[in-house]
């Protein structure tokens, strides 16, 4: 299943305002960062906006902790691979900063 809204206006105009990566995980995205949670754990590859520089991955915890995260890049399809744990446990969600060109 696959299932999108998508952004009419803005620096991310076209692309995703949310994606769907299944029935259990879902990706919102703005102009400088995405939001990913899974209601199961799962791996998945995520789309980065067109011309966006990857700047960090990090993982939120329900207690408020912001970590660090492990990913794959894969700088050819501008996408990364992650681990997701059921954000119903220790992660609330994972957060993956980027940069657009011409945006502060």
């Amino acid at each position: 299943m696959k299932a999108w809204r998508r952004r009419t206006d803005g620096p991310l105009a076209g692309w995703y305002a949310t994606l769907a990566l299944g029935p259990k995980c879902l990706v919102s995205y703005d102009e400088d960062q995405a939001l990913v949670g899974a209601s199961e754990n799962r791996t998945e590859w995520i789309p980065l906006p067109p011309k966006a520089k990857l700047e960090r991955v990090t993982r939120l915890l329900h207690d408020g902790t912001e970590k660090e995260y492990e990913y794959i890049l894969d700088k050819d399809r501008n996408r990364l691979r992650l681990y997701i744990e059921d954000c119903g446990k220790d992660v609330l969600y994972y957060r993956i900063r980027y940069a657009l060109p011409g945006q502060p």
